[in-house]
Parts: C-alpha cells; structure tokens; sequence
C-alpha cells in the first residue's frame, strides 16, 4: 500500500486477526498542506485514494487467497475538508458474489461526523497468475533475438514505453528449464497473457 503510506493514511478497523471478511473497514487521513488543490481544500483525489485505500482492505482481508480489483467508480464529494481536518472513510460491502463484489466507502469529518461524500467501487476477482513468483526456479538476462523479449518490446512500444534494454532491464523467468515468462520494469509476461503489475 505504497500510495496510501506515502498519503499518511492510517488503518483504524484491524483486519489483520480477521478468521472472515470483515464487515467493514474504516481508515482516516490528516489533511496536510501536501493534500491541498489550487482551491486550498482537501483535493479530490486525495479523499478519492482514502477511500479506494478503505475499499480494497474490506474486498482484500489478509488470507483470502484471491485479489479483488476496482474496475468502476462512482465519486460523489459534497463537501471538502480544510487544512488539519481528519477525513474518515468507512468502507461496507453491499453485494458480492463468485466473481464481483460492490463496496460503498463513506467519507466524513472526524470532529463534527459532517458528510463529505461517498465512493461506490464495482470489484471484480483478478484472475490467478499462471507462474506465481513461488513455482518460478530461476532467471537470467534476456537477449534481444528471443521471442519472450521481442513480444516484451514491441507491448512496452505500443504502450508508449521505451523497449527495456534486454541484458540490464530484461530477465527471463523459468519454470524448472522451462521460460515461462518475462520481466522488465512494471512489465510481466507471462504464458498465456501480457499483464503489467
């Protein structure tokens, strides 16, 4: 959780002796002058990731053995926060099934409970990697004339990115002998699909 450390937002609900999904989880934030708009009020996007920070603690509760992932949003602020006011978001779980789960987070200010808005996140359960960094045995600098690279490339192109360099930036990843994939910067290829992480 690097962006909501690097926020300053503290976890107040304890998932971390939860045996079951909790049935909420509740997270606040300091509004610093680092959090402020051009408006010199809490900006959006701050409260935005506090209660996305809040969401994905309830839909992702340590042990679950799946990951769950935002794919849609819906941001409705009220109200903003002032320099020095604790934002509290309280994240509920509203439907859930096999493969989706919706979540509502709630943000409000911690001295006087005044309503700032509300985040709605449609889930959905992120499908498993096919080589998971436990089975792989081994890896080595890639080579430019490799398939695996070449593929690597031309995807980190089509996305706008320079190509890794293959020998500094690029390793192979292997399965017993087997490559079973590639990585280079947020890039991960792996068979049968490209997937960034």
């Amino acid at each position: 959780m690097a962006a909501a450390e690097l926020l300053g937002i503290e976890l107040v609900t304890d998932t971390a002796d939860a045996t079951d999904a909790p049935d909420q989880v509740v997270c606040r934030l300091r509004i610093g002058e680092s959090h402020l708009n051009q408006g010199l009020i809490g900006h959006g996007g701050v409260l935005f990731t506090l209660a996305d920070t809040a969401v994905g603690l309830l839909a992702n509760p340590p042990d679950l053995g799946e990951t769950w992932v935002g794919t849609s949003f819906h941001v409705q602020l009220l109200r903003g926060a002032g320099l020095g006011d604790v934002v509290v978001a309280t994240a509920v779980r509203e439907s859930r099934s096999r493969r989706l789960q919706a979540c509502t987070a709630r943000l409000t200010r911690e001295r006087d409970g005044a309503f700032l808005g509300t985040v709605g996140v449609q889930l959905i359960v992120a499908p498993p990697d096919p080589y998971p960094a436990a089975s792989l045995t081994g890896e080595r600098p890639a080579t430019a004339d490799e398939p695996l690279y070449r593929a690597l490339a031309e995807a980190a192109r089509r996305d706008g990115h320079p190509p890794p360099e293959p020998a500094n930036d690029a390793r192979v990843l292997y399965d017993g002998d087997r490559p079973v994939g590639l990585v280079a910067g947020d890039y991960r290829w792996t068979y049968p699909r490209w997937r960034t992480f």
